[in-house]
């Protein structure tokens, strides 16, 4: 009985784990691609950068509305050396 127990413990932390870290990585991804996009190497108006920019979106949306949100990335996006003017 503890083994199962222990078991389904494990995994459901696995697919905490794995949710938080996933999470993480979405918030952080625009600097790479915003790095991308000031280097031109990824265009705004390519198909990548529209499905880029679609990803991003709620991000976007979200740093609209919470003055948190939007000090973060202000910062984030600094510390890059990324100005999007």
């Amino acid at each position: 009985m503890s083994d199962e127990t222990s078991e389904k413990r494990s995994s459901s932390t696995g697919w905490v784990t794995g949710m938080v870290v996933a999470l993480i990585l979405y918030i952080l991804a625009p600097g790479p691609f915003g790095l991308l996009m000031k280097k031109e190497l990824i265009r705004h108006d390519s198909t990548v950068g529209k499905a880029i920019l679609f990803c991003f979106w709620p991000l976007g949306k979200l740093s609209e509305k919470a003055k948190p949100v939007e000090s973060f990335y202000d910062a984030y996006f600094k510390a890059l050396g990324i100005d999007f003017g």
